[in-house]
């Protein structure tokens, strides 16, 4: 049994999307709110109303995603229309900023992470629909590589089009840059500045994504075909369903080992979550990065990305995901207490960028696949709602919280690094105990020499 490459690349087109319009709003958010003057508790506090709306809505479009049956598939329909809601609202956010309208820009961000949500969770699940459970990894490493290109390309249209819009800056007590504030207590705006083509660009690309997928993919016939593969090699069962059959019911220590393994994913997102939010300023006011220039060490991680993510598939495949994992934990911590000691622009921020890209690659690419191996086939959107009832919590506080300590701590945005380094650091400790979900001993001997005969 091998993956089908091609296959599992236009299935990728999905989270291609939501990646591609998603990492926009991560990176340019943050900056876009700090030139309306907003402290950076307020700005946490908004940018975890994307993760509230994920924890409220993902798991209830899962669910609903698995009931739905129609000629175009389960998750098509959440997919196409998500993706044309979410390009419009995405579009309306820089045309707010040029009219300096916070109460405008804020309501159509909250309808486009609305958009967003209602189809991430369905999305991300079409993988675990169409993949036998033992090549999941391999294939999440294939959305992923797929997730990172979609950022990649969202990095280099900020690199290349992104314009600043705060006009002056000062240096504050401790050497960090600040905005001048005008009469009006805000910071002073270069009013020429237009980006809105650039997020017409993203916007544009994500749509085209959506619909080669929307053409391409059958998903009813991949289904079916996913499902007489694991009948034809013994790889499935259908145990532990409730009566009313729309929710399954785990045995204890299976849930018990992906309760752990929740734990950790709700750890390193609490870790990860509060750098992917605030790098951007702490690019300006630490390191005294202009522009979108910070964007080039996203860059880096991402080519770090797209390095590990068929490997790390490959490798858990050997030594099983939950090692890969802590191994990727560990190279994602080094990375962190790296960025402890960069407070100026140095060429070892592209080795700790690089670093982080690859140790989240190994993260992410099994953290998903652990959680869906517990997962029957009628309830892997269910289960794919778990995983990111736990990553989204964590990306709901951390914002805030990491938000509270910049405004409030001394030392400012150098508090970021530290905290994220111990957050992953901690992460490691609770999938250490976990004794499922690992995908080397869901499949028997035999089954495996069979593989290695097809």
């Amino acid at each position: 049994m091998k993956l089908n490459y091609k296959r599992t690349f236009l299935i990728g087109l999905v989270f291609f999307s939501i990646t591609m319009m998603s990492s926009l709003h991560d990176s340019l958010t943050p900056k876009i709110l700090y030139s309306f003057g907003v402290g950076e508790t307020l700005i946490g506090t908004i940018m975890a109303a994307d993760n509230i709306l994920a924890i409220v809505l993902m798991p209830t479009f899962g669910y609903l995603s698995d009931r739905l049956n129609t000629r175009f598939g389960k998750r098509k329909p959440f997919c196409f229309i998500g993706s044309i809601m979410a390009a419009i609202f995405l579009i309306m956010l820089p045309i707010a900023d040029n009219q300096r309208n916070l109460m405008m820009f804020v309501v159509c961000l909250f309808f486009f992470l609305l958009s967003l949500a209602t189809y991430r969770s369905p999305g991300v699940s079409v993988m675990s629909d169409v993949t036998p459970k033992p090549l999941r990894s391999k294939a999440n490493g294939i959305i992923n590589l797929m997730g990172t290109l979609a950022g990649m390309i969202g990095i280099v249209f900020t690199s290349l089009f992104y314009k600043e819009r705060i006009l002056e800056w000062e240096y504050n007590a401790i050497g960090d840059k600040v905005p001048v504030l005008g009469a009006d207590g805000l910071p002073i705006l270069d009013n020429t500045v237009n980006n809105i083509g650039m997020y017409i660009g993203v916007a544009a690309i994500a749509l085209i994504a959506m619909l080669i997928y929307s053409f391409v993919i059958d998903e009813n016939k991949l289904v079916k075909e996913r499902e007489e593969t694991e009948r034809r090699l013994g790889i499935t069962g259908e145990e532990a369903v409730s009566e009313n059959n729309k929710k399954q019911i785990l045995p204890k220590d299976e849930k018990r080992s992906m309760i752990l393994i929740l734990m950790s994913i709700f750890l390193w997102f609490f870790g990860y979550n509060a750098v992917i939010t605030f790098f951007s300023n702490y690019a300006t006011t630490v390191l005294g990065i202009s522009g979108g220039g910070f964007s080039k060490y996203l860059l880096v991680a991402n080519i770090g990305g797209v390095i590990a993510f068929l490997p790390a598939g490959i490798i858990s495949g050997k030594i099983g995901r939950k090692k890969t994992i802590l191994m990727g934990i560990s190279i994602l911590t080094t990375a962190f207490v790296l960025g402890i000691f960069m407070t100026k622009e140095t060429p070892l921020l592209y080795v700790l960028f690089l670093l982080a890209g690859i140790g989240w690659a190994s993260i992410n690419v099994n953290s998903l696949p652990m959680i869906t191996e517990f997962a029957e086939t009628r309830s892997i959107g269910q289960f794919t709602g778990y995983y990111y009832f736990a990553s989204m919590s964590a990306q709901t506080l951390t914002p805030i919280i990491i938000g509270f300590l910049i405004e409030n701590l001394s030392i400012g945005y150098r508090v970021m690094f530290i905290y994220a380094a111990v957050f992953l650091a901690l992460s490691a400790i609770p999938i250490s105990f976990s004794k499922h979900g690992d995908g080397m001993t869901e499949v028997s001997g035999s089954i495996l020499e069979r593989f290695e005969d097809m």
